[in-house]
């Protein structure tokens, strides 16, 4: 049994075993319902008619119904928080073993989209929108891990630095698939709704009026002075100088509103957003990390021990405490009389607020590169055949230093199961190919392969690959060209516009070359101004700055390799076997020596009149 075997199998044990446990759980759930009813009926009712036959009998009996009525409470609360646990972590292994089999119904849908219209692959490699590669890596928690997730898929100019440094945290992340879900079971736990860190910092940096600095002394003076004159007021000692004094404290209660009014409102804002954090950060700053120093020294902000985030939540939480004690109005006038307890900890709330949002950046980042990571780390473990690209460094000569080696090349949004793997070496004096062959023969998903493996290996990720090696590269591709009704551009109008873009990008100086993909070369246009067109554009293309692959339907461009010392023929061919199409989808050298176009249009009935032969 293979490893994707084990991983998938044990998914499935889990499934089925939390699915029985749920089923246990809402049992158990279902009789606590009754039992809480049936003591809070029962003992209220046998309690009242006890009462009137014996007083302190029926008190008994109603306290210890009570008791054992908070007791089942207990425990049915306990049991309904099981219950949700062991929902949230059966919906996590059902969404990973769907991610694991392409089965995109049960895959969450991912909003991101970067908003370029002319991006230079985001849509012809399938990088965001339904069925994408977004949708499959995606398991971010918050809006800022994804879209830090989507820039890393459709960043232009990779970095290899950065590559190798995300490329080794999500190496060692690959390995700890309990560390990642327990991060998604303990965001999901407090959270239905994405985590918006940026709503989160502007709330916590926004600053109210301040409690002026005088306020706090002065309100202390009145407050105390109120005090010692009432009570001597009240021995006689003095006359009622106390109302005086309590209407000059009132006079600068009321009159610094302004600085206090925000209390309550801050308040509710920080329990609720600090519910859906404080459970993940204490599991990050707690985590040990030993054998993983690369992820250690990533969650690095979370260990300080003196700017641990606990620190500064239990700060803020003590503080939310003291201000939600004066929530009742009768404590509200008894805490102010004493001393200004409004001022004293709306100031401190103001304090604990901006040390919080001195640190809450860095936090923030740091918790959305680990999402993203988690991310990449979770399709490599779903994906165990799957292998971490080997990053080369350009020498000086970067075009002839060109270097692009795979084994085992596969789509990563095609099942295993239905995936046909191809090898492909980029030699140094061939950096074009020329792929022909038969509609529906495997050109096309062996295009969006090169493309979508290169934008893994350079966010970071696994490819799908037994073996790659490659240099850094600017990819560009024309595979899902459209027409534009409300730009009023043709489908070849829009080829051509993207076609010229290419160009441009070819003739840029740049110390990455461009890795190229264009499917179908003109076909928006007919047989002899495709075949014109097609030829006059690859040859501007060869000795330019990029490498790359043109698939094509017309076998008369084959004949550019005579001309074209940097262009090479690749195709993909098929058989006819018992009246039905057969393609092996298997990457050849050389051009292909057969067509299909006439024989499915004659296996599906349509009238087709072959030349006679001579």
């Amino acid at each position: 049994m293979t490893i994707r075997h084990r991983r998938e199998n044990s998914l499935k044990k889990s499934i089925a075993f939390l699915s029985n446990r749920i089923r246990e759980l809402e049992s158990l759930n279902n009789r606590y319902a009754w039992y809480r009813l049936g003591i809070f009926l029962g003992g209220l009712g046998v309690s009242i008619l006890l009462y009137f036959a014996n007083a302190l009998a029926g008190w008994l009996l109603f306290s210890i119904s009570l008791i054992a009525f908070n007791v089942i409470a207990y425990h049915h609360r306990r049991i309904n928080r099981s219950l949700k646990k062991h929902q949230l972590w059966k919906a996590i292994k059902e969404t990973q073993l769907a991610r694991m089999n392409l089965d995109w119904e049960n895959i969450p849908s991912s909003e991101f989209r970067s908003g370029e219209r002319d991006h230079p692959f985001e849509i012809d490699l399938d990088i965001t929108g339904r069925h994408s590669l977004m949708q499959l890596l995606d398991i971010t928690f918050s809006r800022e891990g994804e879209r830090l997730l989507g820039k890393w898929l459709l960043k232009r100019l990779p970095e290899i630095k950065e590559i190798q440094r995300r490329q080794a945290i999500v190496r060692e992340l690959s390995g700890l698939p309990g560390f990642r879900d327990k991060l998604l079971l303990n965001f999901s736990l407090v959270s239905e709704d994405q985590l918006e860190g940026k709503r989160f910092f502007e709330k916590i940096s926004r600053r109210a009026d301040p409690v002026p600095a005088w306020v706090i002394p002065i309100s202390l003076l009145f407050s105390i002075s109120t005090i010692a004159l009432f009570i001597l007021s009240t021995m006689g000692a003095l006359p009622g100088y106390y109302v005086l004094s309590f209407l000059l404290y009132a006079f600068i209660y009321y009159g610094n509103q302004n600085a206090i009014k925000h209390i309550f409102s801050d308040v509710l804002f920080l329990e609720e957003e600090l519910g859906k954090v404080e459970a993940i950060l204490n599991f990050l700053e707690s985590y040990p990390y030993e054998k993983n120093a690369n992820l250690a020294a990533l969650c690095s902000p979370f260990t300080i021990p003196d700017n641990k985030p606990s620190v500064h939540l239990k700060r803020i939480k003590r503080i939310m405490i003291a201000i939600g004690l004066r929530m009742n109005p009768a404590m509200m006038i008894l805490l102010n009389l004493l001393v200004p307890w409004d001022f004293y900890f709306a100031r401190r709330l103001e304090n604990a607020k901006k040390e919080l949002a001195a640190r809450l950046p860095d936090w923030l980042h740091v918790w959305a590169e680990l999402e993203a990571m988690i991310s990449l780390a979770n399709f490599a473990w779903l994906n165990p055949e799957n292998t971490f690209p080997e990053l080369v460094q350009e020498k000086e000569d970067k075009q002839s230093a060109a270097t692009f080696e795979t084994r085992q090349l596969g789509h990563p949004l095609i099942p295993f199961s239905q995936r046909i793997d191809n090898d492909y070496t980029l030699a140094q004096s061939n950096g074009m190919m020329l792929i022909t062959g038969s509609n529906m023969a495997g050109k096309s998903t062996f295009l969006k392969s090169l493309g979508v493996n290169l934008l893994l290996a350079f966010a970071g990720g696994a490819v799908t690959a037994s073996h790659f090696k490659t240099t850094l590269y600017r990819v560009f591709a024309g595979i899902k060209v459209a027409a534009s009704v409300t730009d009023g551009f043709s489908y070849f109008y829009a080829e051509v516009r993207r076609l010229k873009a290419l160009l441009n990008a070819l003739e840029t100086q740049n110390e990455y070359p461009v890795f190229f993909l264009i499917d179908e070369i003109f076909r928006g246009t007919n047989n002899r101004e495709r075949y014109l067109g097609s030829k006059a554009y690859i040859i501007g293309m060869a000795g330019k700055n990029g490498v790359g692959a043109i698939s094509t339907h017309d076998l008369e461009l084959t004949r550019l390799t005579e001309d074209i010392p940097e262009l090479a023929n690749y195709h993909f061919r098929e058989e006819v076997a018992n009246g039905k199409m057969v393609f092996d989808y298997l990457l050849r050298s050389g051009p292909c020596p057969t067509t299909n176009a006439l024989t499915i249009m004659k296996m599906e009935g349509l009238p087709v009149d072959f030349p006679r032969e001579k």
